[in-house]
């Protein structure tokens, strides 16, 4: 491990044990690497503050409005460990924004066609992009953004991103998905090649990933949910080694094309308790589905027949995120809204107005929740 790479380990071991942010400026001073550790110092800024996320909201008016971008914002993603986000554009760059500042911290120039998607590694310090060049990169955010591999094979456009571990190697991953229909599997370290993931007949329009465990005695399942414009979503499991694998649920509800996916935390189980036929199991998930027919829909993975047909939105749902107690979902769309539901009634618990023009993605993590648009700005709730 070289010098830089111990001094970032330390820095993020001691940010996780809620260290005071002066103790941590201090420390970061001591090891030296001055222009990394003046990032980190900014972007440790109120680490000892406390947020029950469980009862966390995102604000009716945004916290900063983070301009600069000269296009469209197309995707957003949110660090998860520092407070720091990236945004991506359709000019093909993206932009480090300090989530407790609103600062601008850097802008690279990463693809030669708009960016579509973004994901922050779980276990590394990169970030993941797509773009309609036809390529995924590999980006060290710890390192001023250099670009450390760059992944082609896609057809077309790739128009999702996001990242996965197999818990039993602990080896990340990164999927993508793209308008020649397929998902493809690298792995992150090395950009390798994998195997790709087939089902779609039209454009693959996002992506979701997520290990879930049911109870500490069972194992760990990795599902990939993927959507299209063929009005399908598709659940699978991936890292499997009994074959389990080739268990591929089919879900067709929607009447136009499908723009965006999530899956629910396993505290959402606890929300649908009593429902007819939901039963959290270790092969049982709820998950998410939202597009151009202005509906979403909410699913328990042993039934073709939603849980929720959640009617709020005027225009294309764009995207959506559960909430981590399980117990709401928030969504945004081309109404230029945001809507948080209450999954318990399926009613809508508060809509808002909060971009001057489409809103185009979305990314919530801890207190943070973001938002880009065609507004060119990226805000924080």
């Amino acid at each position: 491990m070289s010098p830089h790479d111990l001094n970032t380990a330390v820095l993020e071991y001691l940010q996780l044990q809620n260290i005071d942010s002066e103790i941590l400026a201090t420390v970061a001073n001591s090891l030296g690497d001055p222009p990394q550790c003046a990032l980190l110092e900014k972007w440790l800024v109120g680490s000892k503050s406390v947020v029950d996320i469980s009862k966390f909201m995102p604000a009716t008016n945004p916290t900063f409005i983070m301009e600069g971008h000269r296009n469209r914002v197309s995707a957003v993603a949110i660090h998860p460990k520092w407070s720091i986000a990236a945004s991506g554009c359709a000019d093909g760059e993206i932009k480090i924004w300090n989530l407790e500042t609103g600062e601008l911290e850097r802008t690279v120039l990463a693809h030669t066609r708009p960016v579509l998607s973004l994901a922050f590694s779980p276990l590394s310090n990169m970030l993941v992009s797509s773009s309609g060049d036809l390529s995924v990169k590999v980006w060290d955010v710890g390192k001023g953004m250099a670009n450390v591999r760059t992944m082609r094979g896609h057809e077309h456009t790739v128009s999702a991103v996001t990242c996965a571990v197999d818990s039993s190697t602990n080896t990340e991953y990164v999927l993508s998905a793209s308008r020649d229909k397929t998902i493809r599997l690298w792995e992150l370290q090395t950009g390798l090649f994998v195997k790709s993931y087939l089902g779609h007949l039209d454009w693959v329009r996002a992506i979701a990933v997520a290990t879930v465990q049911s109870s500490p005695a069972q194992e760990k399942h990795t599902y990939l949910l993927s959507v299209s414009s063929d009005r399908q979503a598709i659940l699978r499991p991936i890292f499997e080694t009994d074959g389990s694998s080739e268990e591929v649920k089919t879900f067709r509800n929607h009447k136009n094309v499908i723009e965006c996916c999530a899956i629910a935390p396993r505290e959402a189980f606890k929300t649908f308790e009593g429902r007819e036929g939901v039963e959290e199991s270790e092969n049982s998930i709820i998950f998410a589905t939202g597009g151009r027919d202005c509906h979403i829909f909410v699913y328990y993975s042993d039934s073709q027949t939603p849980i929720l047909d959640l009617q709020g939105h005027d225009n294309w749902v764009q995207a959506i995120q559960f909430h981590p107690n399980g117990k709401h979902l928030i969504s945004v769309g081309d109404d230029n809204n945001m809507i948080i539901w209450d999954l318990a009634t399926g009613k809508i618990e508060r809509k808002t107005k909060i971009h001057d023009h489409f809103v185009t993605s979305l990314a919530w993590r801890n207190k943070y929740v973001i938002t880009g648009s065609m507004d060119q700005s990226v805000r924080l709730w």
